[in-house]
C-alpha cells in the first residue's frame, strides 16, 4: 500500500517526479503483483491517474478518497483545496472505467460552524454517490477546522451532527465497518520533498 501524508504531492519541487511517474514506475516493478493507492485527496488523484490505474497491470483497483463534508460551505471552512463537484467527477470516473472498484470515502461530522443544512446537503450528497465504504467520524478540536473562527459548540443548536454516536444518524446504507487487516507488512519509505509516500506490501 502506497500511503502517507499528503500522498498526492509525491515529488512537489522536484521537476519530472510526482505521484503519477511513481506509480507508472511501480508498475514495472517485478516481483510484487499488487501496489494499492491508500487515502489521496481528490484533487491530487488526477483524471489521468484514474485512467492508467484502470489498465494497469499491478495498481489495484481500490481508493480512499476523503471526501470530509458533502457541503461545499462547510468544505470551505475546513479549508480544502476541491468541492463537492470535483468529487463527484472523480468517483463518477472511476465507477464508469471500474465498475467493480472499491471506494472509500471518510466524512467529518460536528465541525463548528456546521449547520443543520450543511449536515442536509452532506447527508443528500452521499444518497446520490456510488461509493463502497462511508467512514463517518467527528471532529476533534485539534484541527484546523475546528480551530475556525464560528460560534462556539455552546451557541450552536443541537442537531445529529454534533452527536457522541455520529455513525448513528445515517441509515444502514450510509455506514461503514472498520477492518483492520492482520497480515505481515514489510514497509519501504519513499521520501521526497513536502511529502512522503509509504509502500506497504503484504
Amino acid at each position: 500500500m502506497l500511503t502517507g501524508v499528503n500522498i498526492g504531492d509525491f515529488g512537489k519541487g522536484h521537476p519530472g517526479e510526482d505521484f503519477f511517474a511513481l506509480i507508472k514506475a511501480l508498475d514495472k516493478v517485478e516481483g510484487i503483483e499488487r501496489f494499492r493507492i491508500g487515502s489521496i485527496e481528490p484533487n491530487l488523484l488526477s483524471e489521468e491517474i484514474i485512467r492508467y490505474s484502470a489498465s494497469s497491470r499491478r495498481i489495484a483497483p481500490h481508493f480512499h478518497i476523503p471526501l470530509q463534508s458533502g457541503s461545499d460551505e462547510v468544505l470551505r471552512l475546513m479549508k480544502r483545496r476541491y468541492d463537492t463537484a470535483l468529487f463527484r467527477s472523480r468517483v463518477e470516473l472511476i465507477r464508469e472505467l471500474m465498475p467493480h472498484a472499491f471506494i472509500g470515502v471518510d466524512v467529518i461530522v460536528g465541525t463548528r460552524g456546521e449547520e443543520e443544512r450543511y449536515f442536509e446537503e452532506c447527508y443528500q450528497f452521499l444518497e446520490g454517490l456510488p461509493f463502497s465504504q462511508l467512514h463517518v467520524c467527528s471532529t476533534s478540536s485539534a484541527t484546523p477546522s475546528a480551530k475556525a473562527r464560528q460560534p462556539s459548540p455552546s451557541s450552536m443548536p443541537s442537531h445529529p451532527a454534533t452527536s457522541t454516536s455520529v455513525a448513528s444518524v445515517w441509515p444502514a446504507s450510509l455506514r461503514s465497518v472498520c477492518r483492520t487487516s492482520t497480515a505481515p507488512t514489510s514497509v519501504v519509505s519513499l521520501r521526497s520533498s513536502g511529502s512522503t509516500a509509504t509502500m506497504t506490501a503484504a
